[in-house]
Parts: C-alpha cells; structure tokens; sequence
C-alpha cells in the first residue's frame, strides 16, 4: 500500500529543532518517520550541527536567535520558512497520515495537546488553574504578525519564570503566554499527540508517539485494542466491560505484566534525554501548594 503523500506546498511543511548532537540524533529518527508517511512534505532543521541536505531534511538551517541548549531552544521554529507549520520534538515516530494537523491552520492560529500533568507543580497567580499546560512537542502554528508577537513573548516569560521560580520547561511560559494571548487554540486528540510515558486515554489509532525508549513497541501495546480505552506503561490497554471473557482475559494478562513490573520496574523516560536540563528542575522538590483564588 503507498504511504500517503502530503501535498509538497512552499506554505507548508513539518520543523524541528535540534540543538547539540544528541537532539540531532533523535531528529533524523523522527524525520526519518515522517519521511516514510509524507515522501513530498518539506522537513525543516534548524540545528547548531554541521548537517548538510539529506533524503529526510529538505531544508537545513542554522538559528538566527540564541542557543541555549535548553527546552527554550524550540521557540527557533518560528524561524522555518513556511507559513503554516507542523512542529516535532526530536523525540517522536509518525507512525500515521499527519496531514489533517495542516488543515487546522485553515481556521485557528494554533493546535496544540493538553499535557497530562496540566502544570502541579507551579502556580501561576495570573493564570488559573482551569487553564492548564499544553504539551509544545507537538505544535501546529500559523506565522503571522501576532504568532511573532507570542512567540517573543513566550521567550520573556521563559526568562521571567526561569528567574523566578526556577523553571527549567518551556511549558509554564507557554501557558503564560498563551493565556494572555488573542490567538484561536485548536485542542488536538491524544492519538495525534500520544505520550507513551505516562498513563492516559485514547479512542483511534496511534498517529504520533511522543516518549523516549521504544517508541514503536509503545505505539503497538496502546493498539492491542482500539475503541475508548486507557493506556498504563508497562501494563498496557484498559477497556470498559465487554463480557466476561474479555474481561477475564484483559485481567490476567494485566495482572502478569504487573507482576513482572515488580521486579523489574521501568527506567525512568527521563535518563534517556540527550540533555541534562531537566535535572535541574526535578531535582528540585515541588513548592508547597498555595490557594489560588481562580479556583482548581
């Protein structure tokens, strides 16, 4: 069967940012994926690395604003040369047709996931609560004046939040920044923007696979069932009740990789970052909660 082929449009194409040749390694692997689905699409690396051209990056370009080798670095997207982008953290696998991310920049400014944690960690007095974090490893964005406009102000309230709270993720200034924004978000569907690390919900099929170890196998364990389910790592697919044998099956196939999980448990996600900037914010124990008078 062909691999689906986004049409190859100059106004249009997929973006990653790779600083340190770590984080280039695992681009050419993403790429590489998205390669395989959208043989025409252009691919854009923005990277400090000496790379030349390849099958896999049709445009590769050195960052006009500063490096840091730090989450912060991805806000270099902005600098691709198309006007409606589709940004991949270096450490994703298309494993489906991604094109419908494009079609969202036909009526909003951005897409983006709501990540799993949501932001515990931090409060944010100018932010409430109910407006929670959004994952930027995958991001749809439409360039524009007022795109520009947030992307320079999501890099200040990096600064800021760095500063001030010791934030090392790019996510707290985003939220931040968004929030006192005037663009139009699109909410996207875990499986466009699945995190394989951490226990969520999905309905279809895996499109996109955002984790660190084997990200094909994650993807395969999150499909053993389709239809409205709940995905655990290392213990694999929940369903809802569909008749005892199922359900029998289901629980004793869980039960045997749990155990296995007791004495073997999972390597943290997080040790296989080619950075070491997140050792500086979890390392760090989490604030004491405060009362936030927008509510929870």
């Amino acid at each position: 069967m062909p691999a689906p082929s986004l049409t190859a449009r100059s106004d249009r194409g997929f973006v990653y940012v790779a600083t340190g040749a770590g984080y280039l390694a695992e681009a050419r692997r993403s790429a590489a994926s998205v390669r395989q689905l959208h043989r025409d699409a252009p691919i854009c690396l923005i990277t400090d690395q000496p790379l030349a051209p390849d099958g896999v990056f049709t445009i590769v370009q050195a960052p006009r604003g500063p490096v840091e080798h730090k989450p912060v670095d991805k806000l270099l997207a902005i600098e691709a040369p198309f006007p409606g982008c589709v940004f991949l953290d270096t450490d994703t696998l298309a494993r489906d047709d991604l094109s419908a991310l494009f079609e969202l920049l036909d009526h909003f400014d951005l897409a983006a996931h709501q990540d799993l944690k949501r932001g515990w960690h931090y409060v944010l007095p100018d932010v409430p609560a109910v407006f929670s974090e959004f994952n930027t490893g995958v991001l749809a964005f439409r360039r524009s004046p007022a795109m520009e406009e947030f992307f320079r102000a999501w890099r200040v309230e990096y600064g800021n939040l760095h500063a001030q709270l010791g934030l090392v993720n790019d996510q707290p200034a985003f939220r931040r920044a968004l929030y006192h924004s005037r663009l139009r978000v699109a909410p996207l569907p875990s499986e466009y923007h699945f995190l394989g690390n951490a226990p969520n919900s999905l309905l279809w099929k895996v499109r996109l696979v955002h984790a660190r170890g084997d990200l094909a196998a994650i993807a395969r364990t999150a499909e053993e069932q389709l239809g409205d389910r709940v995905y655990i790592p290392g213990v694999g697919v929940i369903t809802a009740f569909r008749g005892r044998r199922h359900w029998l099956r289901t629980t004793l196939h869980i039960f045997w990789r749990m155990l296995r999980l007791a004495f073997s448990p999972p390597r943290d996600s997080a040790a296989a970052n080619p950075g070491q900037w997140w050792l500086e914010e979890t390392s760090r124990p989490p604030p004491p909660p405060r009362p936030d008078s927008h509510g929870s």
